[in-house]
């Protein structure tokens, strides 16, 4: 039988844009499907709660749902590197059942969940320099030391929860070394990272973590994700955890709830007068999600191209934005313009690229501009003058052929 059941949720990130309301319900799924277990023992909230500096709607909307969890177990909120300094402080003046704590700085807490069972964390949020420095480091000492430094606060992290004897679990929102963002890259050397070494000093507890948005498990610890889709690059599944915590180390179980949340894709095309083609895989399914498509045409073939036939096949999407690029292409379509040497070649080059027909006066004349000295040229000009200005003398009304 588990000592409790700690529901841990996910980088939130609310911000003002048109996301914000899949945030919030599956902000509300997580809480409403933590009202029904049995046992609950706490709301673990992994950080980045905000994206950035929080907005006077998005901190309304968060203390409503912290109001909601703190009626029924304790929700403990480890401050993410996205959570603006003192944006989450107010939480914690929120009036209810159980309290609301929220971590700044690494910190071993005991508390009692609903059931009556002590329980220890080790919480570690986010490890910006700044916190580092603030624990002792110089500055120099923090760009050169962080590794050892972390450690040290994990060994005293750990010793401090062992010390109580009780179940445990550690909290936190960091980079792992290793760890696999959404888009498939490993994180290394991009910011003060915990290790394997960092986190196996904890012993065989839980470790839940925030920070990459990519469901996965990494040196024993584990990455809960976002709970939706942040940007386009978000293609995996998004979820809960549910954390069964037993009354001795290695007694847990992690179990992982889905969230509903609509996909996003972002689909590369390339429109001709051929028509649109696209790499979204055939037979994806599209209905209500929220898709972005750039594709790329001929500048030349602007007027030519049908640009609605994009739309068509994402009419299924909940929301579609369209973004075409148009791709200077005059120089490689007519090279023979640029190679020919006499006005007139060029002009006959540039007629065969653009089926335009050039007449043979023009030609002509276009030869002899190039071809006839000043003198020669402007004696033919004058000559030309005459004989129109003679024949237009002759016969009023009457247009010279030029």
């Amino acid at each position: 039988m588990s000592t409790a059941n700690l529901v841990a949720i996910g980088d939130i990130h609310l911000r003002p844009d048109g996301r914000n309301e899949q945030r919030l319900a599956s902000w509300d799924r997580i809480i409403a499907d933590a009202c029904e277990l049995p046992r609950l023992g706490a709301f673990l909230v992994t950080g980045d709660v905000f994206h950035a500096k929080s907005t006077i709607a998005d901190r309304n909307a968060a203390a409503q749902r912290f109001q909601t969890m703190a009626r029924f177990a304790p929700v403990l909120v480890s401050q993410g590197n996205h959570d603006a300094d003192g944006d989450l402080d107010i939480f914690e003046r929120i009036e209810g059942a159980y309290p609301i704590r929220v971590f700044k700085y690494p910190t071993t807490h005991v508390f009692e969940t609903p059931t009556h069972e002590q329980i220890v964390a080790s919480v570690i949020p986010y490890p910006h320099k700044g916190m580092l420095a603030a624990m002792g480091l110089s500055p120099d000492e923090v760009l050169t030391a962080a590794d050892q430094a972390l450690l040290d606060i994990c060994r005293g992290l750990a010793a401090e929860a062992a010390a109580e004897g009780l179940p445990a679990f550690v909290l936190g929102h960091a980079n792992i070394s290793g760890a696999i963002a959404s888009n498939g890259q490993p994180q290394v050397g991009r910011e003060i990272s915990l290790t394997a070494e960092h986190l196996t000093v904890f012993g065989d507890v839980p470790k839940v973590f925030g920070h990459i948005h990519r469901p996965q498990d990494i040196h024993g610890a584990t990455y809960v994700g976002s709970v939706s889709r942040q940007d386009f690059g978000e293609l995996e599944a998004k979820r809960f955890c549910i954390v069964s915590l037993g009354p001795a180390p290695g007694q847990y179980a992690f179990h992982s709830r889905p969230l509903d949340v609509p996909a996003m894709f972002h689909v590369e095309g390339t429109l001709s007068r051929e028509g649109f083609a696209h790499d979204l895989p055939a037979g994806t399914d599209i209905e209500g999600a929220e898709i972005r498509v750039r594709y790329r045409y001929p500048a030349s073939e602007q007027r030519f191209l049908d640009h609605a036939s994009v739309r068509v096949p994402f009419a299924g999407a909940a929301t579609l934005q369209v973004e075409p690029i148009a791709v200077p292409d005059r120089a490689l379509r007519a090279p023979a313009v640029a190679q020919a040497v006499t006005l007139a070649d060029k002009l006959t080059a540039w007629a065969m690229a653009t089926d335009t027909v050039t007449p043979a006066s023009v030609l002509e004349k276009l030869a002899r501009l190039q071809t006839q000295d000043e003198a020669t040229l402007r004696a033919s000009v004058e000559a030309w003058l005459a004989q129109a200005e003679g024949i237009a003398a002759q016969e009023p009304g009457k247009a010279v052929a030029a």
